[in-house]
């Protein structure tokens, strides 16, 4: 229901007059069946492209939150790879050049794009349940969200190169939830090194609109890159083949995110 009602307000069903995207995001296919560079056959929940760079496209996971961990819990906005930058975004692109009578020139890469900060980018997520009695954690419904959603952006990418048209492609991968989204806020020095826990004093929580991971994907999905430099294993091979940095969206603020997606992720 949540895909549908989503499907309905990007293809126009449901009007909206603070809908300012729509001159931006155009809406292409529900359920659009991809082969992942894994292999796996999958389906992109919801696609779009963009209306003017038609070769950028965001491709929608939609996830309602397990009941019981509704609160999904986001911290450390730090680099996470040696020699990198906190306030980097990696976005796969395609770049094919057009060769008269030869084979066109593909070279598939992760573009750093620069965040600086104005969407929270974050290493680590759990799915949380906080209580008066105590609290818990998981986090299956959320790697599964962004295991999917890199699965079927990594699809649409093969789908693109295959069809060796000269042009440039960019795929955004992006989790739209009915979850709440919270980031943590600690002192890392507080954190006790015997017991990995911290003090409930000493720990805000925070509400977003909109958030995002620097995914390490699995394995199977990296880019087929021909430099073994490129693939050095460490930080070239992550920040190379691997990292994709996957935007996470309240359903209710998806305008404000489509908006900004439109003016930040297009170069």
């Amino acid at each position: 229901m949540l895909q549908q009602v989503i499907r309905r307000k990007l293809d126009g069903s449901i009007k909206d007059t603070k809908d300012e995207w729509k001159d931006q995001w155009r809406f292409v296919a529900t359920e659009y069946p991809v082969t992942a560079a894994d292999g796996s056959q999958t389906r992109i929940d919801l696609l779009l492209r963009h209306c003017y760079g038609r070769s950028v496209h965001i491709c929608l996971e939609c996830k309602r939150p397990n009941p019981r961990f509704k609160k999904w819990i986001f911290f450390d906005r730090e680099s996470a790879v040696a020699g990198t930058d906190d306030w980097q975004i990696y976005v796969e692109t395609l770049h094919v050049g057009s060769q008269p009578n030869s084979p066109p020139d593909v070279r598939h890469n992760l573009e750093r794009l620069t965040n600086k900060r104005q969407v929270p980018t974050f290493n680590y997520y759990i799915e949380a349940a906080i209580k008066r009695d105590g609290s818990a954690s998981n986090n299956e419904a959320i790697e599964k969200a962004f295991c999917q959603v890199i699965k079927g952006q990594s699809g649409l990418m093969n789908k693109f190169e295959r069809a060796q048209s000269a042009g440039m492609f960019r795929c955004i991968p992006v989790v739209v939830t009915t979850a709440d989204l919270l980031e943590a806020e600690f002192d890392p020095t507080l954190v006790s090194v015997e017991t990995g826990m911290i003090e409930a004093k000493a720990l805000n929580l925070v509400s977003m609109d909109y958030c995002a991971v620097n995914y390490h994907a699995d394995d199977s999905l990296a880019l087929p890159l021909p430099s073994p430099h490129e693939r050095a294993p460490g930080v070239n091979d992550l920040i190379n083949a691997q990292i994709r940095t996957v935007f996470v969206v309240k359903a209710t603020a998806l305008n404000t995110f489509l908006n900004w997606a439109n003016f930040n992720l297009m170069d």
